[in-house]
């Protein structure tokens, strides 16, 4: 029985559940993905490299952050079923229903939701797993052949975390609905707003809320020197901030438009107006959620979508790309390929006593690296530079000269350099190594990465070696950037589905009650032109306020990452653009949704 009326419960409001499902379905979906991509078993298993090593890390930290949102997001998703079914719960313990009864319903309903969500998510996960998994290797530039879509171990912790989640949720719901008495249930929609602040309390909560922000902004400003504390002072500023400014500084402004008779009493604006002063204060919560939501989606898609510069950095941070040991004919063709190189060949001879160099050859060709020198302690003002190793420095084998050459000539004991003349009295097999240096790692990249294969596989003892050169650092900062690209992009698409669901339910969950406005207005001959422009006007301003707060919160937040992006700032408009349009669509979609059930 119980299941039944949970089942009908269900499917009565169909309509309404759906828009909070589709919210459930992305968080379920993108959490399987990320879970899926961090513990992928064959991957890990079979493709041991420097790229690829990070990703674990990455999508584990991106499974943390959505975790902590998704809870929050789903506890305030489940307060709202429970506010449109708590009417239904009061005429049940009317009828004579206990409530310990009612409570194993309200279990049922958000249990069997979050099921059905769950489920779906994960269906599709499978399939955004495989397409995302093809993109990143693809991305990565690796060749992986045992990369999978489906993993037993994401998909069981991934209904472990959505059914403790719900099952909270329910428990919450349970819990307040024991603290609510029967006419609280019954009437919950028809007990009043009350707008009893003094116009000077509103003032001063307005200015709280300012300063708050002006805190927050300063904080994100000062990442040098606050460090962590700066991510905390900026999120809670930006937070409580956003709440003091929706709960009053917007009232103000509206109260200020309603005075001004000229302007309010021009159409319907006396009733749009009123309609935004009644509603601001009971859509405080959620328009500070969907700003910081919005904030935090934004910011994941411009953040992850400017990591790509740091791999042209990476790039730099090694002057020689690549060594070569023997000169095969698929590797003289490869090394044809490269642009302007720069490939000195230094010979050296092995003795049972050691290796001997020659001093001339590093005399003509002198040895180089590069010197990073950061500027005003930020990564983007910071620059890497190529300068000549002393020969004395080579010459003793000291320093970072000294590390590199005992590396090259795998040397275990002792490494000398002697004079033209000494050498050639030496007597050992000799041999040579030829360092590569290329001005642009990017655009020879993928060359450098066939001369590397070339050469591990006729000189396996140099595999070793490809860590002293700019490719592995290369390879290594395109796993890190790609793979915050993708978290960020798929963080974003979340949050914006969290966030726009979530206010199109509250909009849509008061429109029963809004239809006794509309009509009243219809039967006093209110034109259905001026009441539609009436919707638009106020859904819009719901759905603008928490969008332009959220874009000021990601334009000043870039500040703190500065010192980890090249200019944060650069390129922002075409994340801002894609974000706004499928915002818009959002309102579109509430917009038509809410005219058809007021109006008709």
């Amino acid at each position: 029985m119980l299941l039944q009326l949970a089942l009908t419960g269900l499917k009565r409001r169909f309509k309404d559940y759906l828009v909070l499902f589709s919210g459930l379905i992305v968080a379920s979906m993108v959490f399987y993905m990320f879970l899926a991509l961090a513990v992928n078993p064959s991957f890990y298993r079979h493709n041991i490299t420097i790229g690829a090593a990070y990703l674990s890390f990455i999508f584990g930290f991106g499974i943390v952050i959505l975790s902590i949102i998704t809870f929050i997001y789903l506890i305030y998703a489940n307060s709202f079923l429970l506010s449109m079914r708590q009417h239904d719960y009061g005429m049940f313990l009317i009828l004579g229903a206990k409530r310990g009864r009612i409570s194993l319903l309200v279990i049922l309903e958000t249990v069997i939701t979050g099921l059905l969500a769950t489920c779906s998510g994960i269906i599709l996960g499978l399939g955004f797993t495989g397409l995302v998994g093809k993109l990143l290797i693809g991305q990565l530039d690796l060749e992986i052949h045992h990369f999978q879509a489906f993993v037993p171990q994401a998909v069981l912790w991934t209904f472990v975390f959505f059914l403790v989640v719900f099952c909270l949720s329910a428990l919450w719901n349970v819990q307040k609905l024991f603290r609510s008495r029967l006419l609280e249930l019954l009437q919950e929609k028809q007990k009043p707003v009350k707008i009893n602040q003094h116009p000077l309390w509103q003032i001063f909560e307005a200015i709280i809320g300012l300063v708050l922000l002006a805190i927050a902004y300063a904080a994100m400003n000062s990442l040098g020197s606050l460090l962590f504390i700066s991510f905390f002072v900026g999120f809670f500023g930006v937070l409580l901030g956003s709440y003091f400014l929706f709960h009053s500084f917007f009232s103000v402004l509206i109260t200020a438009l309603l005075k001004r008779r000229s302007f309010a009493y021009r159409r319907l604006r006396l009733f749009t107006l009123g309609q935004l002063k009644f509603r601001l204060p009971a859509y405080t919560r959620i328009l500070t959620m969907t700003s910081v939501l919005f904030a935090l989606a934004l910011g994941a898609i411009t953040v992850g979508g400017r990591f790509h510069s740091m791999q042209r950095e990476f790039s730099k941070s090694s002057y020689y790309a690549m060594l070569v040991t023997q000169h095969e004919p698929a590797t003289k063709h490869q090394l044809a390929k490269l642009h302007a190189p720069v490939m000195p060949i230094y010979h050296y001879k092995v003795t049972p006593k050691g290796r001997y160099l020659n001093r001339a050859e590093f005399r003509r060709q002198p040895l180089r690296g590069i010197r990073f020198q950061p500027q005003n302690s930020q990564y983007h003002d910071s620059q890497y530079h190529a300068y000549t190793y002393p020969l004395r420095e080579v010459t003793r084998l000291s320093g970072q000269p000294g590390y590199l050459l005992n590396q090259l000539v795998h040397s275990t004991g002792t490494t000398k350099m002697l004079s033209s003349s000494r050498y050639r009295r030496i007597r050992g097999k000799e041999r040579w190594l030829q360092l590569i240096h290329v001005p642009d790692l990017v655009k020879d990249y993928q060359t450098i990465k066939q001369l590397a294969k070339l050469e591990a596989k006729a000189q396996p003892a140099s595999k070793d070696l490809l860590t002293l050169f700019g490719l592995t650092n290369y390879q290594a900062g395109l796993g890190l950037t790609s793979g915050f690209q993708f978290m960020g992009l798929f963080l974003g698409i979340a949050f914006l589905t969290m966030l726009a669901s979530t206010l199109m339910f509250k909009v849509l969950s008061a429109a029963s009650d809004d239809r006794l406005r509309y009509r009243m207005l219809i039967k006093i001959g209110t034109r259905e032109q001026l009441l539609k422009r009436s919707i638009h006007v106020e859904l819009a301003s719901l759905f603008i306020l928490p969008a332009v707060l959220g874009m000021v919160d990601v334009l000043v937040g870039l500040n703190m990452f500065k010192s980890l992006i090249t200019r944060p700032w650069q390129g922002i408009w075409l994340p801002f653009l894609l974000f706004a349009m499928l915002y818009a669509g959002y309102y579109v979609l509430t917009v038509k949704l809410y005219e058809r059930s007021v109006l008709n």
